[in-house]
């Protein structure tokens, strides 16, 4: 089997237009949630900075607020304000029921907080806090790190590994071994191509006659490239060459090798 007629490496690249215009609206409208879920992860390793390392501040209650949340159940809030370096802060607190009615508005109690940074992480002393407080925020930014997560990979570390695939991978020849439609979700359908190719592990290639392992490997196309498909078609696959496992096909990729000139 011949490899397919990509340039050597390193391959010069470019994304198509509509692929790039999508690459970057995704990059935009998840921006938010980066600065959220940051904002978020920087305050879980600011809890116990300022615990050690901070100040204690007198606060006093200036709102108390009864509320519902989004399912419908009764919340409390205390709003309270305090100062540093002749600077008044605000920020606010959820607490139970019971420690809600023993709470009057001017009350005062301690906060601490670092003075250099008045606004991280502010930890009042109040009753009824508890530790559900604490709780409910490592759980939201336990969440926004594992979306974080997802967002990183899809807009930013999935599209340079391509590009990396692409630039510097072993060109071999691919087969279609299986067209698999899995479900997404209610009604959905995502259309799955598995193929394979032969790809030398790099412990073998300094070998005498390394002989090629026949590796799996599966794409994510859309319902004209599925339909257009056949197994035992033939694909173009690049690989790692220090990780076999990792592949593309480069007919469904949103990207192009330029010839070389």
């Amino acid at each position: 089997m011949k490899p397919p007629r990509l340039p050597p490496p390193p391959r010069r690249v470019h994304m198509n237009a509509w692929a790039r215009t999508r690459l970057w609206l995704l990059r935009l409208f998840t921006l938010p949630l980066g600065l959220v879920g940051g904002s978020l992860i920087l305050g879980s390793f600011a809890l116990p900075v300022v615990k050690l390392f901070g100040t204690d501040v007198t606060g006093r209650v200036i709102e108390m607020v009864q509320d519902r949340d989004s399912e419908g159940d009764q919340i409390y809030k205390v709003r309270y304000a305090y100062t540093v370096g002749g600077t008044e802060w605000q920020n606010d607190v959820q607490l139970s029921k019971a420690a809600f009615g023993a709470i009057a508005e001017g009350q005062e109690f301690p906060v601490r907080v670092l003075t250099a940074w008045p606004r991280l992480a502010p930890q009042p002393d109040l009753p009824g806090q508890g530790v559900m407080g604490v709780v409910g925020w490592l759980v939201c930014t336990s969440v926004c790190t594992a979306l974080l997560a997802v967002v990183i990979w899809f807009a930013w570390a999935l599209p340079r590994r391509n590009v990396w695939l692409l630039r510097h991978g072993t060109a071999v020849r691919g087969v279609i071994v299986a067209k698999v439609e899995e479900e997404a979700g209610e009604n959905g359908v995502c259309y799955v191509l598995r193929y394979q190719y032969r790809a030398t592990a790099p412990d073998l290639a300094g070998a005498g006659a390394p002989a090629p392992q026949t590796r799996e490997g599966k794409v994510q196309v859309s319902a004209r490239r599925y339909k257009e498909s056949k197994q035992g078609g033939a694909v173009t696959v690049l690989y790692d060459p220090r990780r076999p496992e990792r592949s593309l096909v480069y007919e469904y990729s949103s990207y192009r090798v330029e010839p070389d000139a």
